[in-house]
């Protein structure tokens, strides 16, 4: 047995060491600590970066999944987008939302077979039609559920119909799709018996998966390289006005007695007065959540915060900022509406030129947005300010002069945070994704048309199109070119 004594000499010789060597031994506790750290990053970044290069290879497969076909969950990339993903559509006002969705997988699912199997270039894809689509599900559901219409279908009617849908899609060139609701049914070209008999097109659905859950839909996700269609419940937003400030000092809905009260993300005011919008998403396309949330039936967008702000450099300042040649090329060079149109004479005057200026938060995803106002025929200029107001409100009040088109090739799409998804499945639940095992057959690509004489290749020829890649990015301006040096003068004019 070891005395007390001994104890407590070797425990105050421990004590005396640690002042001496603590602090070293906590540093190089650190930096190992720190360099595991750095190696686990670097190779979640460079698995990551070998899987979107090698997504269909063996070797990508052995190494994320597991034998039993089971996806690593340590080994999932920070961010992750499949490939081929074919540009967007939009459904206008009907409400084909499925429809689009489902076409959508089978436009992506059709392409990565085809390069795969090097029967579609890699920048080719072919489009599917949606008109078509829901005829031919409509065809297959007749009664008094459906009504006659496409109004609120599902995507999983993919696989519960699919005996009967093998042979019926249909490359959009085949008819177009009608925008406006009571059109449901046009597509005269599906009256043609040739064009049914003849329709290369053919696929067989062997399986659907569904997916609840954040973590299952990404490992599926990294496991198919497949997109995947989403249904989710539609919601729409009260948006608040807090009583606060001169805004609404008279309103009689600030009266403390009888008032709304403000939801929780406004606890600097008791009293709210609620806004006329309720989208549910923002104009950038992020769907939202919040304690306000109601759900809503439908899906519109052109954004206020994308105008160009005049920077005042040099000693140009004010209205002189807005006119001046700099900010003219600037506002073209990042692809930014700089003149800006009245539309609403309660806020502004027809007639006159408005340049945007700033902006301060205000309320419940509200803005104080202030511009200068510019009156060429005086060449006179002020300050003026909007009340607060959403974006959309803001968007509806100018309209700018120059239009820059999105690039419909990779724009469009919406963003549905799982911040949102989690939020919205708790309230009213009904959000699911779909995962389909799609076997495309050879016949359904104009690459083997000669083994296929039978058959007409010529609307899959013409709904083929070609989508330019986004791999390459330069910068933060993928739309900036190099200027002219400047000549001896300017720069000597700038410098001083």
């Amino acid at each position: 047995m070891r005395s007390a004594s001994v104890e407590r000499r070797q425990s105050t010789k421990w004590w005396w060491v640690m002042p001496m060597y603590g602090f070293p031994v906590l540093m190089l506790l650190n930096m190992v600590m720190l360099a595991v750290l750095a190696v686990q990053l670097h190779r979640s970044n460079s698995l990551q970066s070998r899987f979107a290069d090698s997504m269909d290879t063996p070797a990508a497969a052995a190494m994320y999944h597991t034998r039993g076909g089971g996806i690593i969950a340590a080994l999932l990339p920070i961010k992750f987008a499949v490939d081929h993903v074919t540009p967007y559509k939009d459904q206008a006002r009907r409400g084909t939302c499925w429809d689009f969705s489902t076409i959508g997988a089978l436009e992506q699912s059709y392409r990565k077979h085809g390069v795969a199997k090097g029967w579609l270039d890699s920048n080719e894809y072919v489009s599917f039609s949606e008109q078509a689509y829901g005829i031919e599900v409509m065809e297959l559901c007749t009664g008094p559920v459906w009504r006659n219409s496409t109004e609120g279908g599902e995507v999983p009617l993919l696989y519960y119909l699919h005996k009967g849908l093998k042979d019926s899609v249909f490359p959009t060139r085949v008819c177009p799709y009608t925008s406006s609701p009571g059109h449901d049914w046009d597509c005269p070209e599906l009256d043609d018996a040739f064009v049914r008999k003849s329709n290369p097109l053919s696929f067989t659905v062997n399986d659907m998966g569904t997916f609840y859950d954040q973590a299952s839909i990404k490992h599926k996700l990294v496991q198919s390289g497949l997109a995947m269609p989403v249904s989710t419940t539609l919601v729409s937003v009260q948006h608040m006005y807090p009583c606060v400030g001169k805004f609404l000092a008279n309103d009689p809905r600030c009266d403390a007695a009888t008032c709304q009260l403000c939801p929780p993300e406004l606890p600097m005011a008791t009293c709210c007065v609620p806004a006329d919008s309720t989208r549910g998403q923002n104009m950038d396309g992020e769907f939202l959540a919040h304690s306000g949330m109601q759900v809503e039936g439908g899906h519109g967008m052109v954004h206020p915060f994308n105008w160009y702000v005049p920077t005042q450099d040099d000693g140009v300042v004010d209205i002189a900022a807005c006119l001046s040649d700099d900010s003219v090329q600037y506002a073209a060079l990042n692809r930014q509406p700089l003149h800006l149109t009245c539309v609403d004479d309660a806020y502004c005057v027809p007639g006159r030129v408005y340049f945007a200026k700033n902006r301060t938060s205000y309320g419940d995803r509200m803005h104080v947005m202030c511009f200068w106002e510019y009156d060429p025929t005086d060449k006179s200029s002020k300050h003026v300010c909007l009340p607060p107001m959403l974006q959309e409100t803001i968007a509806r009040t100018f309209e700018p002069d120059e239009v820059y088109e999105n690039d419909s090739d990779l724009c469009g799409f919406y963003f549905l945070p799982y911040d949102t998804i989690s939020q919205v499945s708790a309230l009213f639940q009904g959000f699911f994704v779909n995962s389909f095992d799609v076997k495309w057959a050879p016949q359904s690509y104009l690459a083997n048309r000669e083994k296929f004489p039978h058959l007409n290749y010529s609307l899959v020829q013409a709904s083929t199109f070609t989508q330019h890649s986004s791999s390459r990015f330069d910068g933060p301006f993928p739309f900036a070119h190099k200027y002219k040096p400047m000549n001896q003068l300017t720069q000597h004019r700038r410098r001083h």
